[in-house]
């Protein structure tokens, strides 16, 4: 059976309410954004919005950490302190609220980012949380993990259709690493549609994935339904991928 964690758009559907229809369906475990799109921020720091979910009987299966202070990791200089003590307070956070897995953007590959990649997936390492990437526009994903041990990939379908890359592709390659999957068909706008109802054919996907027997947590990053489908409708098809 899958474990099926929907990702939580906190400044929409993380309320009470929601929360206790996640659970009415069956949902156990659910993905947290910390602040990571701009336009929907919450004021609450991500220690509030563990405790929050955790209150609700839910776990946080794995946490996206905003791209804000990514750039500066490619720096050697400028803003590059800064960065990693942001990175490692989400690593912090997550290790105290026992979220296994922290997902992070990525960027092109330079002797800079590397580094500071390095660094960040040993100090997860050792507070026993899970440091992992995603692709990206430009981003050499397979080099980036072969360069740094204790790195690891979230094979994040929305990622792969916003860098242009092929889904199938993506979802064969770094099979060793993968720690997490994430299922969604981007819109314009940053919507994101359930898998099943638009136009992406998602069942070569899952079959591979089956058939490589991954038993990580299934993702599932929608946060727009096709006209007519209800929250209860959408939260059942996300519970039969």
């Amino acid at each position: 059976m899958k474990k099926i964690a929907p990702y939580i758009h906190f400044a929409r559907i993380a309320t009470p309410l929601a929360l206790e229809k996640l659970q009415a369906h069956g949902f156990r475990h659910v993905l947290a954004w910390i602040k990571q799109e701009p336009e929907n921020r919450t004021t609450l720091s991500e220690h509030e919005l563990y405790g929050y979910i955790s209150d609700h009987n839910l776990e946080v299966a794995a946490a996206f950490v905003g791209s804000g202070m990514l750039p500066y990791l490619a720096n050697s200089s400028y803003g590059r302190k800064e960065a990693l003590k942001h990175y490692k307070q989400a690593i912090l956070s997550a290790e105290e609220h026992r979220v296994p897995l922290l997902v992070m953007d990525a960027l092109p590959t330079s002797d800079p980012f590397v580094s500071a990649l390095r660094e960040l997936a040993d100090y997860a390492s050792d507070n026993g949380v899970m440091l992992c990437i995603r692709d990206g526009v430009d981003v050499d994903t397979v080099g980036l993990l072969s360069e740094v041990d204790n790195l690891y990939y979230c094979y994040d379908t929305a990622a792969v259709m916003r860098s242009k890359q092929d889904l199938l592709v993506c979802a064969e390659r770094a099979q060793d690493k993968l720690m997490l999957v994430c299922l969604g068909e981007e819109l314009p706008g940053k919507q994101r549609l359930v898998p099943g109802t638009g136009k992406v054919d998602f069942a070569p996907i899952v079959a591979f994935l089956e058939k490589i027997k991954y038993q990580g947590i299934w993702g599932v990053s929608a946060n727009t339904a096709p006209q007519g489908m209800s929250p209860d409708d959408m939260l059942e098809t996300v519970a039969k991928l």
